[in-house]
């Protein structure tokens, strides 16, 4: 008998086949532990990495929250504390006043009376005295005290009476004169997510709504005077709406027929070279944006 050395008797070699599902040369089924562990490890990777992702996104959400929060208890800040200036500085008892501005249709729908608040000046100055007037919207909860600007920067993030606030205040450029003499008042004011501050004044970017709230008024220590919108529009931060003495009354009347052409709406209201106007200034959704509603100085109603 021939020995096993892979030879045939015949003089051929053997030809080995593996048996499908067992290890090569040995005739065993597979065990499959490599494959196993493969699949283990991914699925450990797939399960670490699910577990980073909610972790991430439970730190998200607890910031998120914090951040609304936050920013929930500023805005309250600043409704609490100018409701409180009101509170101090306005006259307990509102004066009647006659509104008539020429709109008989007006007049009639207002039945002649207009309430306007009075402010004590002397108590508002004590809280700060860089007060300058106070401005007020019929029927648009704006009401709110006006200070000069000493600078462009101090009263975007400072109250009234002096506290840190993203409310900021009301108040004049840098570059006017005290007391809304100039030939252009620039009153800068936020636009403000709750609607407070300037946070209104982006209806007017609606005709119907200036149709229902054409005028405002400006209270100062010698006066009250009513203001005429007679232009709203969108201009850059830099344009020359920003100006605020002209070298002219020509000058000055080219600067009216623009604002009055470029406005988003005809109002219907005049302004010449011997008017002094105010512009209101608040920011827009684009960073180079600003919406500006202009008015006219007016009647003096009290």
């Amino acid at each position: 008998m021939s020995k096993n050395t892979g030879i045939s008797e015949s003089g051929k070699k053997r030809t080995h086949y593996k048996a499908a599902g067992t290890k090569s040369g040995t005739g065993k089924p597979r065990t499959g532990k490599k494959g196993s562990k493969k699949r283990r490890r991914r699925k450990k990777r797939r399960d670490m990495l699910l577990r980073v992702g909610f972790a991430a996104a439970l730190v998200i959400f607890f910031i998120s929250a914090i951040s609304l929060i936050r920013i929930g208890l500023e805005y309250k800040k600043g409704t609490d504390t100018y409701d409180q200036v009101a509170q101090n500085v306005l006259v307990d008892s509102t004066e009647n006043v006659s509104q008539d501005n020429g709109n008989s249709e007006e007049v009639e729908e207002a039945g002649g009376i207009l309430e306007l608040p009075s402010v004590n000046f002397d108590t508002l100055k004590e809280i700060n005295a860089d007060a300058e007037g106070w401005i007020y919207f019929p029927d648009m909860d704006i009401s709110y005290p006006i200070v000069y600007g000493r600078d462009n920067a101090y009263y975007l993030t400072h109250m009234i009476d002096g506290s840190s606030n993203s409310a900021g205040t009301l108040f004049t450029d840098q570059n006017n004169s005290r007391g809304f003499l100039d030939t252009n008042t620039i009153i800068y004011g936020h636009n403000m997510k709750n609607g407070s501050m300037f946070g209104k004044l982006k209806k007017y970017g609606k005709e119907e709504y200036y149709r229902e709230h054409p005028l405002f008024y400006l209270c100062t220590e010698t006066g009250v005077w009513e203001y005429d919108i007679f232009s709203v529009r969108v201009v850059d931060a830099a344009s020359d709406s920003y100006t605020l003495r002209f070298e002219s009354s020509n000058a000055f009347a080219e600067y009216l027929d623009r604002a009055f052409r470029t406005s988003m709406y005809d109002t219907g209201v005049s302004a010449d070279s011997s008017d002094t106007i105010v512009t209101l200034s608040t920011c827009t959704s684009r960073d180079t944006d600003r919406l500006i509603v202009q008015a006219v100085r007016g009647v003096q109603v009290r």
